[in-house]
C-alpha cells in the first residue's frame, strides 16, 4: 500500500499574506496553523489555549466529586439566596461585607429587648404626614392625614388598629410590592380586628394626625382597656462589661460638680443634623398635634427644665398667630399645659417659660424649612446676635473615641436628669393602679406620689383615689354627699394592673368610725360599714380580683391619734393585724416616716400650706417616693 504524505503551505508569516479560500498554511515562526477564509488569513487554533483549555479540564470536578463553597462562583452562591446574599463559608464575613443598619439589636445574643404591647411609634422618622393609601396602595395627599412605619409581620397572625378609619392601609411582600389593601368593613370603624395575608412581609396602616397621640397597634384581637405608649427597651447582658464607662457611670452619680467640669453643654440646643427634624409639617396645639405645610418644620426633642426660660426664632410670616409649641416627658410623650410666651415683634424673638411640672424633659418647635442653617434655640432671654452651632463639647481630659464619648454623654444626661439609673428597675413600663384618699390623689400635688413614681418610671398609671376617701362604706360629708368609699371601688380599679397600691385609713379613724371586729375565718359575711369589716371586704376584693398580681397597703405618716403607731386598739392597728390575716405587703410609713403633722418645720416644709396632713411635692419626693419604690420593687 502506497502512503502519501499531505504537507501544508509553510512558511514565515511574513511571506504567507494571502491563502486561497480553504488552502491552510503553517507559519513556522508562530507554530500555528492558519486558513484562508472569505475574510482573509485567520488563524485555526493556538497551541497555548489548548494547553490551558486542558489543564481547565483536568481540574474540573467529576461526576463524584463533592463540591464545596471553594468549587462555587460568587454568582451561583448568590443564585442559590435568591440574590439577597451570598451563602459562605465559616469565618468568611468581613466587617465591610456586612450592610450598614442590618444587626439590629433583636439579633443579637448580648441585647435583651423589651417592647410595648402598642407596636405604633408616634415618633417614627418613617411616618409620612398629609398622605394616605388608597385601596390599591397609592399614596395619596391629605392634609389631615398620615401613613404609618413598616410593621413586619407573620403570615395568619391577627391585629387590631384602634381607629381604622380612612379605611385603606396595605400589605407588602418581602420585596416591597404592594399585595393588598387593609380595609375596613361597613359600619366597623374603631377598633378594627383583621388577619395578614400570605405572602405578606411588613404592613403600613393609615390615620388621622388629630389620633396620633393615642394611636394603636397591638398584636391579637383586643386593644388594651387605656392607651399604652410605644417603647423599645435595650438592657446589655450582664457578660458584657464596659470597665471605662461603667467608671465614669458611678464616679459621675456621685460627683455631679465633677461632670459638670467634664461636659460643657452649647448654648444652641437646636442641631440642625438632627433625624427627628421633620420638613414640612408643624405643630398646631400645645398637646403636639401636627399639620403639613410647604416651608416649615419641626424641631427635633430639646432638652429642657421646668421654670426655665428660653428663647428662639419665630417666623410669623409663616405661622401667622400660631405660636404653639409642645413639652414631652422623657418617653417623649406629650405633657400639655398652658403656653406661656412673649414674642418681641422687632426681632421677631420668642420667649416661653417651661411650666413647672417635673415630668417635662423635651420641647419642640416650629422654624422655617429655609432657615435650618441658622436656626437656634437658646436658654435665657438674650438670643445671640451671632450663630453658634449646636453640638455639645467634651473636654479634652477624657480621653475616649467618639463612640465611648456618645454612650458617656448619654448616661451623664440620664443621671443629671434623675440622678439615678431606672434601667434595671422591676417597675419599668409595667401597669399600676391606686385607690386610697387625699394622700393618694395628690391633693398637695397633682397625682401625688403614684404619678410621680409612675412618670419617673415610664409606667402605665391609674388612680382612682378621691379626696375625703374612707375605706369604710355609708360615710358621708358634712354637706351630706356619699364619701369615696374605698372598699366598694375596687371594681372600679382597671384589670390589667401588675401592681394594685391601697391607702386609707386616716379619714376613718378621724371621723371616729366604730372599729367593728375582725373575723375568724375568711368566709364570713363582712360588714363593710364597720372598718374591720370594710378593710377585710378590700383585700378580699382585691385578692380575688387580681389573683398573682402585686397588692399592697400604704400607711401614711402620723396626723391622727386613732391612726398612730403609739396608741393601742386603733385604725392603725386594726389595719396592720387584718393586713397580717390576709397575707398583704404593708409598708408603714407612720413608723418609717417622721410625724409631719406634729414637727412646725416639717410641717411648714413638706405639707401642703403647712396643714401637717397633704405632703406638697417636696414632701412625697422626700419622704415618700423612695420608700414606695423600694417596697414596690420587693413586691
Amino acid at each position: 500500500m502506497t502512503t502519501h504524505t499531505i504537507k501544508f503551505k509553510r512558511g514565515i508569516k511574513s511571506k504567507l499574506n494571502k491563502l486561497a479560500y480553504g488552502e491552510p498554511a503553517y507559519i513556522s515562526d508562530e507554530g500555528e496553523l492558519y486558513i484562508g477564509t472569505e475574510n482573509g488569513v485567520e488563524k485555526l487554533t493556538s497551541n497555548k489555549e489548548v494547553k490551558e483549555l486542558s489543564s481547565q479540564l483536568e481540574n474540573k470536578a467529576n461526576l463524584n466529586t463533592v463540591f464545596s463553597m471553594a468549587n462555587m462562583g460568587q454568582d451561583i452562591k448568590e443564585a442559590m439566596t435568591g440574590g439577597s446574599v451570598a451563602v459562605v463559608g465559616r469565618n468568611t464575613i468581613l466587617n465591610e461585607n456586612v450592610v450598614d443598619k442590618q444587626i439590629t439589636p433583636s439579633k443579637t445574643s448580648f441585647i435583651d429587648v423589651e417592647n410595648s404591647v402598642n407596636l405604633f411609634n408616634k415618633n417614627s422618622r418613617e411616618i409620612q404626614l398629609g398622605y394616605y393609601l388608597d385601596a390599591s396602595g397609592e399614596l395619596k395627599e391629605y392634609t389631615s392625614y398620615f401613613v404609618g412605619h413598616k410593621i413586619y409581620v407573620n403570615e395568619g397572625q391577627t391585629y387590631t388598629v384602634s381607629y381604622a378609619e380612612p379605611s385603606w392601609g396595605g400589605f407588602y411582600n418581602s420585596e416591597g410590592t404592594f399585595i393588598s389593601k387593609i380595609g375596613t368593613p361597613s359600619g366597623a370603624l374603631r377598633p378594627f380586628t383583621f388577619t395578614v395575608p400570605e405572602g405578606a412581609c411588613y404592613m403600613r396602616l393609615n390615620g388621622i394626625i388629630s389620633n396620633m397621640n393615642t394611636y394603636m397597634i397591638v398584636l391579637g384581637d383586643s386593644l388594651p382597656s387605656q392607651y399604652v405608649a410605644f417603647y423599645e427597651n435595650f438592657t446589655l447582658n450582664e457578660s458584657v462589661k464596659i470597665k471605662d464607662v461603667v467608671k465614669l457611670q458611678k464616679e459621675y452619680e456621685y460627683d455631679i460638680p465633677l461632670l459638670q467640669n467634664r461636659f460643657v453643654d452649647s448654648l444652641n440646643l437646636f442641631d440642625k443634623t438632627s433625624p427627628e427634624i421633620i420638613l414640612g409639617s408643624f405643630i398646631t396645639s400645645a398637646s403636639g398635634d401636627m399639620s403639613t405645610s410647604t416651608s416649615t418644620a419641626i424641631s427635633p426633642y430639646m432638652p429642657v427644665k421646668p421654670n426655665e426660660v428660653y428663647s428662639f426664632k419665630f417666623y410669623p410670616n409663616i405661622y401667622g398667630s400660631n405660636k404653639n409649641y409642645a413639652f414631652y416627658d422623657r418617653n417623649k410623650n406629650p405633657v400639655e399645659d398652658v403656653l406661656n410666651c412673649v414674642l418681641d415683634e422687632e426681632t421677631n424673638v420668642l420667649t416661653i417659660t417651661v411650666p413647672n411640672i417635673d415630668t417635662i424633659k423635651y420641647v419642640r418647635v416650629n422654624c422655617s424649612e429655609n432657615d435650618l442653617d441658622s436656626f437656634m434655640f437658646v436658654k435665657g432671654e438674650t438670643y445671640p446676635s451671632e450663630y453658634i452651632s449646636g453640638n455639645t463639647v467634651l473636654r479634652s481630659n477624657i480621653d475616649l473615641n467618639d463612640l465611648q464619648k456618645d454612650t458617656v454623654s448619654k448616661i451623664v444626661n440620664d443621671i443629671l436628669d434623675t440622678t439615678h439609673i431606672n434601667s434595671v428597675s422591676k417597675l419599668n413600663n409595667k401597669v399600676i393602679t391606686f385607690n386610697g384618699d387625699s394622700i393618694c390623689a395628690g391633693a398637695g400635688y397633682t397625682g401625688g406620689y403614684g404619678k410621680i413614681i409612675a412618670d419617673k418610671y415610664n409606667m402605665t398609671y391609674e388612680n382612682v383615689a378621691v379626696s375625703g376617701g374612707t375605706i369604710t362604706a355609708e360615710t358621708y360629708s358634712a354637706s351630706g354627699s356619699a364619701r369615696h368609699w374605698i372598699s366598694r371601688t375596687i371594681s372600679k380599679m382597671r384589670d390589667d394592673a401588675d401592681y394594685i397600691v391601697l391607702e386609707g385609713g386616716v379619714n376613718d379613724a378621724s371621723l371616729s368610725i366604730p372599729l367593728g371586729e375582725i373575723t375568724s375565718d375568711y368566709i364570713s359575711t363582712l360588714d363593710d360599714t364597720t372598718y374591720c369589716g370594710a378593710f377585710e371586704s378590700m383585700l378580699k376584693q382585691a385578692l380575688g380580683k387580681y389573683p398573682g398580681k402585686k397588692i399592697g397597703y400604704i400607711m401614711v405618716h402620723k396626723m391622727e391619734k386613732n391612726f398612730d403607731s403609739r396608741y393601742e386598739d386603733n385604725h392603725y392597728q386594726m389595719s396592720k393585724k387584718i393586713c397580717e390575716k390576709w397575707g398583704i405587703p404593708y409598708l408603714d410609713l407612720n413608723i418609717e416616716c417622721p410625724p409631719l403633722n406634729y414637727i412646725p418645720s416639717l410641717k411648714a416644709t413638706y405639707t401642703k400650706d403647712g396643714d401637717g396632713w397633704h405632703p406638697n411635692e417636696l414632701g412625697y419626693k422626700k419622704y415618700y417616693v423612695d420608700k414606695i419604690v423600694h417596697w414596690l420593687e420587693s413586691l
